[in-house]
């Protein structure tokens, strides 16, 4: 069935966030504190590791403040609320340095240029969080995570190839729930057939349960997931030739 939609993660999908957020910190906390950016980077990866192992929290603002205390810890910096309340200055410094210069793959925008000039939709679906885990998101955070992405888009010079921008827990419903992809399906008004989904995690290569044909982006080869996608790339010029053989 000719496909009409496509759906992108932005995260280390579109943008390599992950990446610059942990880059930008190291360098803002080794302005701050001396602390080797590596050092940064390192314990960082750790402390997200730590908060996998833990099984509940009452919301992302909870999940946040835990991250921060056992982030601080590690680094042997005070982790009571002074130090919290500076780690939070720090940490919107960063969201505004990382969101005027965002950082995005090579070929991103010339290949979203030319399936756009084709005729496909294009939207972009974030926010998967482990919904065993976290079970409420207020509506001031998605909100603030809409804006925050439309506004990363519009200074990378890509907010014109998008049709529409979804936030999964907008509606307290996180990928890889299926009522986040249909959602975006009954936007557009298109079958499951009809769209694929390109991302990074398991998450997004979850939609295939539901019929969407899944594209995994690994450039390092780091995808840990169980599902196996039906297509991957590395090199964005990889995805369009993948898309034009469907």
């Amino acid at each position: 069935m000719k496909k009409k939609l496509i759906i992108f993660d932005l995260d280390d999908t579109i943008l390599s966030h992950g990446d610059s957020h942990k880059k930008v910190l190291g360098e803002l906390l080794n302005k701050k504190y001396g602390i080797k950016i590596s050092k940064s980077i390192s314990v960082f990866e750790s402390t997200k590791t730590y908060m996998n192992k833990i099984k509940k929290f009452n919301s992302i603002k909870e999940y946040y403040k835990q991250f921060n205390k056992q982030f601080l810890k590690k680094l042997g910096l005070n982790n009571e609320e002074k130090g919290l309340k500076e780690l939070d200055k720090i940490i919107e410094k960063m969201k505004i340095i990382v969101k005027e210069k965002p950082e995005i793959y090579p070929n991103v925008k010339k290949v979203l240029k030319s399936l756009k000039e084709k005729g496909y939709h294009l939207a972009i679906l974030t926010g998967s969080w482990n919904q065993q885990k976290i079970k409420n998101v207020s509506k001031e955070i998605a909100k603030e995570k809409i804006q925050r992405v439309n506004e990363v888009l519009t200074n990378a010079d890509m907010k014109q190839f998008f049709n529409k921008v979804f936030v999964a827990y907008s509606d307290n419903i996180f990928k890889p729930d299926e009522r986040a992809f249909k959602k975006v399906l009954n936007h557009f008004k298109v079958s499951p057939e009809e769209a694929i989904m390109i991302g990074n995690e398991e998450e997004d290569i979850l939609a295939s349960k539901i019929g969407i044909t899944t594209i995994l982006f690994n450039p390092e080869n780091k995808y840990a997931g169980n599902i196996i996608p039906e297509f991957k790339f590395k090199n964005y010029l990889e995805l369009e030739n993948i898309i034009n053989s469907l």
